[in-house]
């Protein structure tokens, strides 16, 4: 009995804690300029990128899938790196910084693979926050939550 008490208190907290995610489809860039371990070798670092979709958008994070994990050596999740993320709104165009938490490879076929990256804002401007939350709350009557595995009991 008291087990089933405390598993129904730590889910109606974790959906307080948790962020709603709500299923948007926008254009997406990923970017970042690589580590500059080259000793004393001195070459110009290029901005490298990816362009892809958005899956889902909350106020803490974003969903992407993009058509690659690596670009070049560099993994897109893990060691912490921050990404720049610019997204192409109907109401303006926002830029922000995010950290991959997780990714997965989704796809039936190796010539259709894609890779879906969850993703923790860690920055954004408060203009680009402005745009972004009212983008949010616009649209938050037109389209139903994701899933989060969360079983209602």
């Amino acid at each position: 009995m008291i087990r089933k008490w405390a598993s129904k208190f730590r889910k109606s907290v974790s959906k307080r804690v948790v962020s709603r995610r709500r299923e948007y489809h926008l254009p997406i860039e990923i970017s970042f300029e690589p580590d500059r371990n080259t000793g004393s070798l001195q070459r110009p670092i290029n901005k490298l990128s990816v362009r892809g979709e958005t899956c889902d958008l909350s106020e803490t994070g974003i969903g992407f899938v993009v058509s690659s994990i690596r670009l070049r050596e560099y993994y897109l999740v893990g060691e912490g790196r921050v990404l720049t993320a610019e997204l192409k709104l109907p109401n303006g165009r926002i830029k922000m910084q995010i950290v991959g938490q997780r990714y997965e490879q989704v796809g039936q076929h190796v010539s259709n693979t894609k890779y879906l990256v969850g993703a923790k804002i860690v920055q954004i401007s408060e203009g680009d926050k402005d745009i972004y939350s009212s983008f949010l709350e616009k649209n938050k009557q037109k389209t139903g939550m994701l899933e989060l595995g969360i079983d209602e009991g």
